[in-house]
């Protein structure tokens, strides 16, 4: 069974660096971040326990408080959403473009007001957003845009990597992400004065426990053993189980991130970009095979793009997307639906974002991680055509 999104890990690697952690003391967070400023070309990086932490580090050292507005897409993951309600800000729920799954940059347009302190600009399935226009339209509404890059470390838009491109970005290392160390994450920016105040929240945060670190070092075994196929095939159901992911848990935040974490996030990203490249052949290999397939709805991708694909999302009649998934399944490939609700429906007395609304019947994302071959794609695409 292919997981839907994975990252390679090794037991070797994750001995390494327990073993570099404890030689090299309190060294590896200051080198990873050194090193993410050299590969997104940013000033600072500043690193953290979770990509939701790097959020809420940027919205506090940017003075958003209580009552303040933020827009946000109505199709992404609803912890970032979570999260700004738990710091009792007023959310603004912008409808997607469903061609790109990103803003719908007319709607926001049409939605960004006065009140909007920041525009969070999400680079979904790591395909970039129009970064040119929502900067422009929240120039003009007096609106920081914070680019939540978690899903697309090392993308490009016109040439420059995605994170940098607003006033500030963030990254994820969560174990479905880019590059993982089961959890962590990132705060970039060109900013010094937010570098400052970024560090001195991060300072004031807890070390994590003993326990927690024990409990980390387990988790990534254990993580290394579901990239065996046949060992995901039976646990699977367990893997994919929502209620056992603590990372989704709102207050888990105001935590350090360890060394240990650091020192294997190094060796993910010396790798990252022949991640990227894997993730790049299958997406264009799946593209190439179902464009002319007119019961499936692909990605518009721009020119000026350079997408990472963390998942590859098509779009099927909403009556057989489930039929698809089971079939897909059967012949050991495992999908998701990602995004079951629109956000604009997951809370009450919100406005409708149609697009949003339509494009979470329709999603399937298929995997195109670094495990899965050139068979596996042609494996993928019969199914799809075979019931289609």
């Amino acid at each position: 069974m292919i997981p839907p999104v994975i990252v390679p890990v090794t037991y070797e690697e994750i001995i390494l660096a327990l073993s570099e952690s404890i030689k090299d003391g309190n060294s590896a967070v200051k080198d990873l971040e050194q090193k993410i400023t050299e590969y997104i070309s940013s000033k600072h990086s500043i690193a953290t326990s979770s990509g939701r932490t790097a959020l809420y580090t940027l919205l506090k050292a940017y003075g958003i408080k209580s009552g303040d507005e933020v827009a946000m897409p109505a199709y992404m993951c609803s912890s970032v959403s979570d999260l700004l309600f738990n710091m009792k800000i007023k959310v603004n729920f912008i409808d997607i473009d469903k061609d790109t799954y990103n803003l719908d940059t007319s709607d926001l347009n049409e939605k960004i007001n006065a009140n909007t302190k920041a525009v969070i600009a999400v680079h979904m399935f790591g395909n970039p957003c129009e970064m040119s226009i929502i900067n422009e339209i929240a120039k003009e509404n007096g609106s920081i845009v914070i680019e939540d890059a978690a899903q697309a470390m090392g993308a490009e838009y016109k040439k420059e990597k995605v994170g940098t491109i607003g006033d500030s970005g963030f990254f994820s290392f969560n174990r479905g992400k880019p590059l993982t160390s089961l959890d962590g994450g990132a705060i970039v920016t060109n900013d010094n004065n937010v570098a400052q105040k970024c560090r001195d929240i991060s300072n004031n945060f807890s070390k994590q426990s003993k326990g927690n670190q024990s409990k980390t070092f387990f988790k990534l075994v254990g993580y290394t053993l579901i990239q065996n196929r046949n060992v995901y095939r039976f646990v699977h159901n367990l893997a994919r189980n929502e209620k056992t992911r603590c990372d989704i848990n709102i207050n888990n935040i105001g935590t350090k991130y360890t060394n240990f974490q650091a020192e294997l996030a190094s060796t993910q990203l010396s790798k990252l970009d022949m991640f990227n490249n894997i993730r790049k052949n299958n997406a264009n290999l799946i593209y190439y095979n179902l464009q002319n397939n007119k019961h499936i709805k692909l990605l518009n991708i721009s020119s000026h793009m350079d997408p990472i694909f963390l998942r590859f999302p098509i779009r099927v009649d909403t009556s057989i997307r489930y039929d698809l998934m089971k079939q897909l399944q059967n012949n050991g490939i495992e999908t998701s639906i990602v995004y079951p609700v629109a956000l604009s429906k997951r809370y009450n007395n919100f406005s409708a974002c149609e697009n949003a609304e339509e494009v979470v019947k329709e999603t399937i994302a298929l995997p195109v991680h670094p495990q899965v071959t050139k068979k596996d794609v042609a494996n993928m695409t019969r199914v799809l055509y075979d019931m289609l």
